[in-house]
């Protein structure tokens, strides 16, 4: 290829004025950011105006700019610099951020129907789950009283929490208490227990202490997201581990099915089988196969009351 000085001088020449557009964008951001962490919103608006003369594709500027358009209640200004920061996106701002500000505006501009339009497809397309902040927002205060905006709280909390509202997830709260536990038709008790959910309903953590021998342990039971089944996993301060599976709830009881291995190496089966009997009470029983099922032997049978 033949280069003249001539196109290397043109080539200079760009370069260096795009070094000095690009620096003096630079300079003008900075500029606004400062004040606006200064709250000095009129200079900040003017430094991020003038900088977006220069580079309009900048989202992070025009979110920053409807903030402070925002906070001079220049909401129609503030509305369009939204729309053009999510337009053209921001490495510093996400998405969510964004539509939740241009809803507030709405909001606080007196567009509840733009406002509740666009919360509507955030709760419902978008996963939007932070319900405390619709709760708690003086931008969403006067809309509360609407059964729409309602609807999108509950919505809002049900994506936050989706374990709560899932019928499946709920098979095992029978089990959620406090209980004494005892040898089934006896008096004799063996232990007491805590049972309790965690993690958004989405875990139910059993928390068991021996009465007469030194013995505690826990356990997690959860929904597999591999299997779609109830899966328990225990470990016992002697540092027995237990992994129970495919867990179904059906006709009052929770089922489970486990396997291990007996100190000469065999197979062993395992059922664990959780009756619901009522609100003040449930049944559990172990059983266990060494002829792979044909056979079933009972390793413990405890009888749950609920403390009063």
């Amino acid at each position: 290829m033949n280069i003249t000085r001539r196109s290397i001088a043109v080539l200079l020449s760009f370069c260096i004025s795009f070094t000095s557009i690009h620096s003096q964008n630079q300079t003008g951001i900075l500029l606004g950011d400062s004040l606006f962490e200064k709250s000095d919103w009129k200079k900040a608006i003017k430094a991020y105006e003038d900088a977006l003369q220069i580079d309009n594709l900048n989202g992070t500027v025009w979110y920053r700019l409807g903030q402070a358009y925002e906070n001079e209640k220049m909401y129609e200004q503030a509305i369009d610099a939204y729309k053009k920061g999510l337009e053209f996106k921001s490495a510093l701002i996400p998405p969510v951020f964004m539509r939740t500000r241009l809803a507030k505006t709405y909001a606080i501009s007196g567009d509840s129907t733009k406002s509740l339009d666009l919360l509507t497809d955030m709760v419902n397309n978008g996963g939007y789950g932070n319900y405390p902040d619709l709760d708690s927002s003086p931008e969403f205060k006067w809309m509360r009283s609407n059964p729409r905006f309602s609807g999108i709280v509950a919505k809002a909390t049900t994506n936050a929490y989706p374990c709560i509202s899932n019928p499946q997830n709920r098979e095992f709260d029978f089990w959620v208490g406090e209980w004494n536990v005892f040898r089934r038709g006896t008096n004799y008790q063996v232990g007491k227990e805590k049972v309790e959910k965690a993690s958004g309903g989405c875990l139910v953590i059993e928390n068991w202490t021996a009465i007469g021998y030194p013995n505690e342990g826990k356990s997690m039971n959860f929904i597999s997201p591999k299997t779609s089944k109830w899966e328990q996993v225990w470990m016992g301060s002697g540092g027995q581990y237990l992994n129970y599976y495919n867990g179904q709830y059906s006709d009052g009881a929770m089922r489970y099915e486990g396997d291990g291995l007996d100190k000469a190496g065999k197979k062993i089966l395992f059922h664990l089988t959780y009756f619901n009997e009522g609100p003040n009470n449930l049944r559990q029983l172990l059983e266990q196969s060494l002829d792979e099922g044909k056979t079933w032997n009972t390793l413990y049978d405890f009888e749950y009351e609920r403390k009063k």
